[in-house]
């Protein structure tokens, strides 16, 4: 049984363009960055930091003639997103994540857990007409996706959400070799929620 392709939309950034800049008082705030003037050893010197981390340690710089020069790689991204194709099987799983030392006691025999979070992993196969431009595409899609991207899937409470995600291995058959032509079919692999929820002790749902 096919099922609707529009249950999972993907979407991810990749870096099309990347330029090293050099930071300066008047460009800092065009990357995010702030600025400082600091004094080490009787010279003082500029030191940038990110906006939202006044913070954080000096990123890398070198000082010329009593200048901090501070150098970023500027990347430039795009965004992408696919609709899977309908799949013949779309299965959710859901697991829980205990915290270090939960188990058995190997004594008493009574369980001791500590749950910290819960995550979910999607079982995806797709039947797709061999050869095909379709098959083709989304061959190319699964084998090229970046190590971390969302998913807006349809989970069993009707709702839909998004989430972050990395693609395990992907499995297809060699269907056919006539001719010296290569015929492959079936597309599958597993989609494994890339961070850890918390749980809600305090809801109990209707």
């Amino acid at each position: 049984m096919a099922i609707d392709g529009n249950l999972l939309e993907i979407s991810y950034e990749r870096i099309i363009s990347s330029e090293e800049i050099t930071l300066t008082v008047d460009n800092c705030s065009l990357y995010g960055y702030v600025s400082k003037t600091e004094e080490i050893d009787g010279v003082s010197y500029t030191v940038f930091y990110k906006e939202d981390d006044p913070n954080q340690d000096v990123i890398g710089y070198e000082i010329v003639n009593g200048v901090a020069i501070t150098k970023i790689l500027n990347n430039v991204y795009k965004e992408y997103t696919h609709i899977a194709p309908s799949c013949s099987n779309f299965k959710i799983n859901f697991a829980d994540v205990d915290k270090e030392g939960s188990g058995r006691n190997s004594l008493t025999g009574l369980m001791f857990r500590e749950r910290i979070g819960k995550y979910c992993s999607i079982d995806l196969t797709w039947d797709l007409i061999p050869n095909s431009d379709e098959y083709n595409k989304w061959y190319k899609i699964l084998t090229h996706l970046p190590p971390k991207f969302k998913a807006r899937l349809l989970m069993p409470s009707g709702e839909i959400e998004e989430k972050e995600f990395y693609r395990t291995d992907i499995s297809t058959e060699l269907y056919l070799w006539t001719d010296g032509k290569q015929i492959w079919r079936g597309l599958s692999t597993s989609f494994v929620q890339w961070n850890v929820d918390e749980y809600d002790d305090t809801y109990e749902p209707l």
